[in-house]
C-alpha cells in the first residue's frame, strides 16, 4: 500500500516538474533579448521567443520558437460602414466575421479589458475549436483600429498569455499629424499670454460631435455650456464674457489656419501672432489676435487627420495661461459627421453650428447658430469627404455627408453614384433668395413644415452628357442684415426626379440664435 502511495506521488512530482520545467522553458525571460521593430505607422516591443514573420505599414505577424503560435497585430482606418458605432458593435461585426469564415470556432468569452495607455479599453473575444483557441482585441486610437488575434494550441494558451498580453501593451501606434505638421512653413512670431492667480485646474469632462469626429474635451468648472457641447461661457459680471467655442473642419490644418488669418485681417485686429501648440497626442498652431478694445481672441487649431481639423476658440479679456492649459482633449473617436448613432422614434439625430462674429462701433458680438435636426433611420452616411456627389462647394464646413437610402446595395452605388438621392444639410451663408439667385434656382413654392417655412426650389445641369436633377428646401436664419444673413438649407442630387418627400425628411428641425 505504501509502496504504490509512493509511487503514485513520484508520477505526480514527476509530472509537477515536467510542467513546471515548461513554463519555465517558455517564459523564463532570463537571457531572453528585447527587440523593436518599427514602420511609419507603429512601433512594437517583443521578446524574442518570437519571431517575426511577416511586416507591412499597417500589420506584422509574430511566431512562437518553439510552440508556432501566431499573434496577427494590424491597424487600419475605421471602415464607413462602422462610422460612429459604439467599441462593443465594432466587435460585434469582427464576431460575426469569424463566424461566418470559420464555423467551428465558437466564442466562449467576451468582455472589455485594458491594453494600454492608448488604447485604455479593448474589447475581447475568445474563440475555441476543441484543439486551438484565438483571442482577438479590439481597440481604437483616435480614427485607427487595433486588432490583435493570438492563435495558439490548447496546451500553450496560458502559459504564453502573459508574454502576449506583454507584446500587444508595447504596441504603438504612431501619430500620422507629425509628418503633416512639417509639410508647410508657417512663420512663427510666438506670443505671451496673461497669468493671474485664478486656479483653472478643476475641470468638467464634455463631449463634441463635429465633422468625422467625437471629441472628449475637459474644461475648467468655471466655463458653463450654452448648448450641446458648442460654447461654454466664464461666469462673471463682465459685459465681455470669455468664451470658448468648440467646432471642426473637414479641411485640411493649413486650409483652416488661412481661412482664420483671413477672418482676423478682416476684423483688423491690432496684431495677430502665432505659435506651435501641442495639446496630448495632437499638434497644431494657436492664433492670438489682438483688439485695441482690451479683448483677445486664441484661436487653437489642432490637425485630427491630413483632412480634419479641431478648431478651439477662446475669446475674451481675461484669458491667462493656466485657463489655457486646463483646456485639454482628453480622446478623439471617428464617427458620423453631426450625427446619434442612437435611433429615436426612427430617426437619428444631430447638431449643426454656426460660429458668428462682427463689430457693433466698438463692441465684438458674438453668435451662435445652432440647427437641431433629424435623419430618417432607413437612411445612412457616406462619411468620406468627397464632394463630387452634387454639394456645392461651400457646403463642405457643414456638410453631415451624403445620405443614402439603405436599401441600395454597394454594387449599385458604385456603379452609379446618383442612384438614389444624394441629400447634403448645412448652414448656408446667405438668404435663401441669394442662394436661390446665385444657383439659378426656379421658385416652386413656400412650404411651411412644424412651424418653418421654406422655399421650395428645383434646378438641372449637364454633367458630362448626364442631365443630374436638384431640389433645394431653404429657410433664412436670424439677421435681417444681407450681409450676415445665413439659412438653413437641405439639397438634393439625383439623376431621377425627386420626390418632395425626399425634401421633408429632412424638413424636420429646431433652430436657435444665441448671442
Amino acid at each position: 500500500m505504501k509502496k504504490g502511495l509512493l509511487k503514485r506521488a513520484t508520477l505526480v512530482i514527476a509530472f509537477i516538474i515536467i510542467i513546471v520545467g515548461i513554463v519555465i522553458f517558455l517564459t523564463n525571460s532570463k537571457g531572453i533579448q528585447q527587440e523593436e521593430f518599427s514602420t511609419k505607422n507603429y512601433s512594437v516591443k517583443y521578446d524574442t521567443t518570437w519571431k517575426i514573420e511577416s511586416t507591412s505599414d499597417n500589420d506584422i505577424t509574430f511566431v512562437h520558437n518553439d510552440t508556432q503560435s501566431t499573434i496577427d497585430i494590424s491597424i487600419a482606418d475605421l471602415d464607413s460602414s462602422l462610422y460612429g458605432k459604439t467599441l462593443k458593435q465594432i466587435a460585434q461585426n469582427v464576431k460575426d466575421k469569424v463566424e461566418k469564415e470559420y464555423p467551428n470556432y465558437k466564442c466562449i468569452s467576451e468582455h472589455t479589458t485594458y491594453l494600454n495607455d492608448d488604447i485604455s479599453e479593448a474589447y475581447q473575444l475568445l474563440f475555441e475549436d476543441g484543439k486551438r483557441q484565438s483571442l482577438i482585441q479590439i481597440g481604437m486610437y483616435g480614427y485607427k483600429v487595433f486588432i490583435s488575434n493570438y492563435t495558439s494550441e490548447n496546451k500553450y494558451f496560458d502559459i504564453l498569455l502573459d508574454s502576449v498580453q506583454t507584446i500587444n501593451s508595447n504596441f504603438k501606434i504612431k501619430y500620422e499629424s507629425i509628418d503633416m505638421m512639417n509639410s508647410r512653413k508657417i512663420e512663427e512670431t510666438g506670443y505671451t499670454v496673461k497669468t493671474d492667480d485664478v486656479d483653472y485646474s478643476e475641470t468638467e469632462e464634455h463631449s463634441y460631435m463635429g465633422i468625422n469626429y467625437k471629441v472628449t474635451l475637459a474644461l475648467p468648472v468655471q466655463f458653463k455650456g450654452s448648448h450641446s457641447g458648442l460654447s461654454y461661457e466664464k461666469e462673471s459680471d463682465d459685459i465681455i464674457k470669455t468664451r470658448i467655442s468648440i467646432s471642426s473642419e473637414a479641411e485640411n490644418l493649413y486650409t483652416v489656419y488661412d481661412s482664420v488669418m483671413k477672418k482676423n485681417k478682416s476684423f483688423n485686429y491690432t496684431k495677430t501672432e502665432v505659435q506651435k501648440i501641442t495639446n496630448g497626442h495632437l499638434e497644431g498652431y494657436g492664433i492670438k489676435g489682438t483688439t485695441n478694445y482690451d479683448s483677445e481672441t486664441y484661436t487653437l487649431l489642432y490637425a485630427l487627420n491630413e483632412f480634419n481639423t479641431l478648431e478651439i476658440t477662446v475669446s475674451g479679456h481675461d484669458i491667462t495661461q493656466n485657463m489655457l492649459d486646463n483646456i485639454k482633449i482628453v480622446n478623439f473617436d471617428r464617427c458620423g459627421n453631426y450625427i446619434d448613432r442612437t435611433a429615436v422614434n426612427g430617426y437619428l439625430t444631430g447638431t449643426l453650428f454656426e460660429n458668428t462674429t462682427k463689430i457693433d462701433g466698438t463692441t465684438l458680438i458674438n453668435s451662435e447658430i445652432i440647427v437641431d435636426y433629424k435623419v430618417p433611420e432607413k437612411y445612412r452616411e457616406i462619411v468620406e469627404p468627397t464632394y463630387d456627389l452634387g454639394a456645392p462647394e461651400k457646403a463642405r464646413a457643414f456638410v453631415i455627408g451624403k445620405l443614402r437610402n439603405s436599401e441600395i446595395t454597394e454594387s449599385e452605388w458604385a456603379t452609379d453614384p446618383f442612384y438614389d438621392y444624394n441629400v447634403t444639410i448645412n448652414i448656408a451663408l446667405g438668404s435663401a433668395e441669394t442662394i436661390a439667385n446665385n444657383n439659378n434656382l426656379t421658385y416652386k413654392k413656400d412650404v411651411t413644415i412644424n412651424g418653418i417655412t421654406y422655399k421650395y426650389y428645383t434646378s438641372e445641369y449637364d454633367s458630362e452628357g448626364t442631365t443630374i436633377k436638384e431640389a433645394y428646401y431653404i429657410t433664412n436664419i436670424g439677421s435681417e442684415d444681407e450681409n450676415s444673413k445665413y439659412s438653413y438649407r437641405i439639397y438634393v442630387a439625383s439623376l431621377d426626379e425627386i420626390p418632395e418627400s425626399v425634401l421633408q425628411d429632412f424638413a424636420s428641425v429646431n433652430i436657435e440664435v444665441q448671442n
